[in-house]
């Protein structure tokens, strides 16, 4: 219900790209994203430097996305580097 009613407000949210681009900002990262996680997909609601095509499709399958952890783990993760994670190194 929530992923549909943010749908039917219009994706992407403005409010959610400026709040992508000043965490990318604070953090001194090249991208940042605030996402949505369906039992399908990930949804990127906000994003601030996504390389083509991802910057007009905005959305991965949940198979490819790093929020998958977050889905079958039931719990928050933290990740400094992807490289140092097993289960996302590759």
């Amino acid at each position: 219900d929530r992923v549909a009613e943010l749908v039917r407000a219009g994706l992407p949210m403005p409010v959610l790209d400026r709040l992508a681009r000043l965490a990318a900002r604070e953090l001194r990262t090249p991208v940042a994203l605030v996402s949505l996680v369906t039992s399908e997909r990930q949804l990127y609601v906000g994003a601030q430097g996504l390389p083509p095509p991802l910057d007009e499709q905005r959305e991965t399958p949940l198979s490819h996305a790093i929020c998958r952890l977050v889905v079958e783990d039931r719990a928050p993760i933290v990740v400094g580097d992807t490289r140092d994670e097993p289960r996302l190194r590759d």
